[in-house]
């Protein structure tokens, strides 16, 4: 099972201008295996090619204590991983505007041949996972939630416009980002989820590259261990993790939930309730539910729960 590493960054990236990132690209994965190397490939999004066929288009070395440092490719290097000049690039599948689980295209102002980038680690040739920077070890949108991606850009340019992830923790990503010639850093920072869409606002700006950036190899989030699904009387509990909070405050499989913290949640679609859960570990909610013709209101105190794949 591929491990999804996380890189959590110390400082927190300052305001948002288009500041060129200058080659080699320095970090450190903390928790890499021990007295193992590695290697770190720079790709495509994938999602541009296909998983599989994401363009590798530089690589580094990852030594014994984690550390890397990457040669960032130049222009030539770059020239076949570019789309031709344009207008607009859409980074998701296109569909129709009512649907929220799409894509919408980002305008480039001028045209410009540019491209968003991602890091993969590897042991060998087993792949570890894709590496995230983020500033928190939390896989899901909250307030403040923040996180980087390398961009390059034949000429300066600002992309433009707005797209949306699906999930059960859907994002609304707007992008303002004014980009300089060059490779680029841009942050993704949400803010509050938006109760009426169900949405988390995330604004994604250029931004200043960390001076230091460490990376782990777990991500995972606050949650109560359990997953629900829509069925005849409501959003019925499905599963219920062994050993986890929901079991131990005494959910059981079968409950109908009704409230979640006093929300009524009985015209909301399961697939949201996920969302509503989650939140720092060691904090409370309140599951209000319905079992044997009896309602019962149920505190469950949330627990990290490290996500690898």
């Amino acid at each position: 099972m591929k491990k999804l590493l996380t890189l959590c960054l110390l400082c927190a990236a300052s305001a948002s201008l288009a500041v060129p990132v200058t080659s080699p690209l320095k970090g450190q994965i903390k928790d890499w295996p021990v007295g193992k190397t590695g290697e770190l490939r720079l790709t495509v999004r994938p999602g541009q090619f296909g998983w599989d066929n994401a363009p590798v288009v530089g690589k580094a070395t990852v030594d014994e204590k984690g550390q890397f440092t990457l040669n960032l490719p130049d222009a030539a290097a770059l020239a076949k991983a570019l789309p031709e000049a344009s207008e607009t690039v859409s980074l998701r599948e296109p569909c129709t505007d009512s649907h929220l689980g799409c894509a919408r295209a980002l305008v480039a102002a001028p045209a410009t041949r540019w491209n968003v980038f991602e890091l993969m680690a590897f042991e060998g040739e087993t792949a570890l996972g894709k590496v995230f920077y983020r500033n928190t070890v939390q896989r899901f949108f909250a307030r403040d939630w923040t996180e980087g991606t390398l961009v390059y850009t034949s000429a300066d340019s600002k992309i433009t416009g707005e797209y949306f992830t699906g999930g059960d923790s859907g994002g609304q990503f707007t992008w303002q980002a004014p980009l300089s010639a060059g490779w680029n850093w841009v942050s993704a920072r949400s803010d509050v989820l938006n109760k009426d869409t169900g949405l988390w606002p995330v604004t994604v700006t250029a931004d200043k590259l960390p001076e230091a950036a460490f990376m782990y190899l777990t991500e995972g989030y606050g949650g109560v261990g359990m997953s629900t699904e829509d069925g005849a009387q409501g959003i019925t509990v499905r599963l219920v993790m062994a050993g986890g909070a929901a079991e131990q405050a005494g959910v059981q499989v079968g409950d109908t939930i009704v409230a979640i913290d006093g929300r009524n949640v009985q015209n909301i679609v399961a697939q949201a309730t996920g969302t509503m859960v989650r939140g720092e570990p060691g904090t409370t909610v309140t599951l209000t539910i319905k079992r044997a013709g009896k309602t019962l209101e149920i505190k469950v105190v949330r627990r990290f729960i490290p996500v690898r794949q």
